[in-house]
């Protein structure tokens, strides 16, 4: 199998939560076209953790590898980069207004990814600027209060620039951090506000 499908030697626990995390991503698309904000929040939130896990289970079962950390990255810019800009545009609107900041978020999105893959190699004990899928709960936050707090749109358009800011930063994230464990705890609130709030 491996002959034809050579990709298949990497189907791996960690690789697989990861695709997981994926279709997740392709079910918070699905339905942002349907309109259905509770549920774009659930399976984006939901791929924020698969994130989360896919990355644990790489390091405890040692299987950590480049295919992984590409694999992951895109993964990370089409559900926490590309979704999110989409759920601006949806909810909020499509005018110039809106698409600079929603571009701008997808920008530096992009570049956090590229600099993480450059500088991987480098073992560093923490992340510089804030990762991707913290920046998408940040995003996702925003537009949960607009949703049921019915706060103003424009704060969607702020979280959007300073998440964007926050990833592209020179700002230092310990590995495995009280940060992270944060954002772990954020993911399963947000799911929880996905269905009960």
């Amino acid at each position: 199998m491996k002959k034809f499908f050579p990709s298949l030697g990497f189907a791996n626990l960690p690789n697989v939560v990861t695709s997981i995390g994926m279709l997740s991503g392709v079910a918070a698309a699905y339905f942002l076209m349907e309109n259905s904000i509770r549920w774009v929040i659930f399976f984006v939130s939901f791929a924020a953790l698969m994130d989360t896990l896919d990355g644990f289970l790489a390091k405890r079962l040692n299987t950590s590898s480049v295919f992984g950390q590409a694999l992951d990255s895109l993964c990370d810019f089409f559900v926490c980069c590309i979704i999110p800009m989409m759920m601006v545009l949806v909810f909020i609107g499509n005018s110039l207004l809106v698409v600079l900041p929603a571009a701008f978020y997808v920008l530096c999105g992009l570049w956090r990814l590229a600099y993480f893959n450059a500088t991987a190699s480098e073992n560093r004990p923490y992340y510089t600027g804030m990762p991707v899928p913290s920046a998408a709960l940040l995003s996702i936050l925003s537009i949960w209060l607009v949703w049921r707090l019915d706060i103003h749109p424009t704060a969607i358009l702020a979280a959007k620039i300073i998440a964007g800011l926050l990833m592209v930063s020179h700002i230092r994230l310990a590995k495995g951090g009280l940060w992270r464990k944060l954002i772990l705890l954020s993911g399963f609130i947000f799911l929880g506000f996905a269905f009960f709030f």
